[in-house]
């Protein structure tokens, strides 16, 4: 165990605890010391050492209502149909679901396939009207098919509605052309391209068009 070490009293230089019960001089001052006369420096307590402050706890604000989410509604067969009656208006070689002609309706299904589904809006581009050419809606996508070239389609979701516009011979679509040959200077283009780029938009979560 380490010695205790006192304290000459004069000045104040240490002395090993082997001087208790002798006499001895102090190395430093030369004070006469005696064991029994000195005394062990006052033990000094370690400084207080505050507890870390807490800081009180936050009280949480209440939790707000959240507002009611409403998701947009479904692209669903009724609201193609009501849409693109509502941009395509009347116009010649223009059929809607029910009132589509059998013939016309066969050639759409012989053009494009019968996995298509069913078609709510056709448009017979043919002089004859053979309906080989022109295009047909379905709640899933666009399907369409030019003079001399092969059928095309696209779904409504894989449409750009900013990359929709009406031109001399029709409607562009991204880097695609619908011609309407019957229609080319009447106003059925500019009623298609909105009800495209309506109905893409729609497909991707937009929701329905606000008028």
């Amino acid at each position: 165990m380490a010695l205790e070490m006192l304290k000459c009293p004069n000045c104040g230089a240490r002395a090993p605890a082997s001087f208790a019960g002798a006499v001895a001089v102090c190395e430093f001052c030369g004070a006469v010391l005696s064991g029994l006369g000195l005394k062990a420096p006052p033990a000094v307590a370690p400084p207080a050492v505050a507890p870390p402050a807490v800081a009180p706890p936050v009280a949480s604000a209440p939790d707000r209502p959240r507002a009611a989410r409403t998701a947009p509604a479904a692209l669903t067969e009724e609201a193609v149909l009501d849409l693109a009656r509502r941009r395509l208006g009347a116009h010649d070689s223009l059929y809607f679901d029910g009132a589509i002609p059998p013939k016309k309706l066969e050639a759409a299904y012989d053009t494009h396939g019968r996995s298509i589904g069913r078609v709510l809006v056709q448009y017979d581009d043919t002089l004859f009207g053979g309906a080989d050419d022109g295009f047909v809606f379905t709640v899933a996508a666009l399907h369409w098919k030019n003079l001399t070239e092969d059928p095309k389609a696209l779904r409504w979701g894989d449409i750009d509605p900013a990359g929709v516009a009406a031109n001399d011979e029709g409607v562009a679509v991204r880097d695609q052309q619908i011609d309407l040959v019957l229609e080319e200077g009447k106003p059925m283009s500019a009623g298609l391209a909105r009800l495209i780029s309506d109905l893409a938009a729609w497909a991707r979560g937009h929701g329905p068009p606000s008028d």
